[in-house]
Parts: structure tokens; C-alpha cells; sequence
């Protein structure tokens, strides 16, 4: 299985967001490398995440793990990721039935299945 592709996206709303429960948006200090303002968030590969949010992300992921709690994560949820996936099928089944907040394109099996050699691995 391979991941490529891949992008991430909403940041500095996500930081934002973890923020609102104490009031605490002035101590963000996330910001984009290339002096863009973060909240257009032009190049997601440039994001510099500050000290400030860093350790409020770590605590509030470390506190979702300890109490088996989504309230602390949905800082995770609200981080939007964007990749392409080559997986055998019986993993993309199991993908659709768990999947959550998630679209999904995907090659035709229907007109590309007899172009490649049907092996066990592709099942």
C-alpha cells in the first residue's frame, strides 16, 4: 500500500478552533515560511507550527489517548488530508465500511480491470 500525493489543509482554523474553549488566540504562533498570512493558508507545505500550538496540539491529542475521548480530538478531525491511496481491494472494502469524512475517486474497475495481470495480490 502506498500514500502519495499527499496535502494538508485548514490549519490554521483547526489551531483556531483548539483555541476557543480558553480564549487563548493571541498565544497562536503558527504561521507560513513564506510570509503569507496563515489564515489563506497559500502553501500548506510551508506551515511552521509555533511552540505555543505545538504543545496545545500535543496535550490535547495526548489527553484524546489517555481518556479515549474524541472531545480533545477534534483538532484532528477539523486537519484535512488529501492523498492518493494504492491499495489491494480487500483493503478498500474495509476502507468504505470505516471511513469517516471522506470522498473518495477511484480508477474504473469495470474498464481497467484486464489491463494489468489479475494476480492474488490484487484481491
Amino acid at each position: 500500500m502506498t500514500f502519495e500525493n499527499w496535502a494538508t489543509y485548514n490549519w490554521h482554523h483547526a489551531i483556531m478552533g483548539a483555541r476557543n474553549p480558553m480564549r487563548s488566540w493571541t498565544r497562536s504562533d503558527t504561521y507560513e515560511q513564506n510570509g503569507y498570512d496563515i489564515a489563506d493558508e497559500v502553501d500548506p507545505d510551508n506551515i511552521v507550527i509555533g511552540p505555543n500550538d505545538m504543545k496545545l496540539l500535543q496535550g490535547l491529542i495526548k489527553s484524546s489517548i489517555k481518556s479515549n475521548s474524541n472531545s480533545h480530538s477534534k483538532v484532528l478531525r477539523q486537519i484535512l488530508v488529501h492523498c492518493d491511496i494504492n491499495a489491494p481491494l480487500y483493503w478498500w472494502k474495509e476502507f468504505d465500511t470505516y471511513k469517516v469524512g471522506t470522498v473518495a475517486n477511484s480508477e474504473s474497475t469495470m474498464h481497467y480491470l484486464a489491463s494489468t495481470p489479475i494476480t492474488r495480490q490484487r484481491f
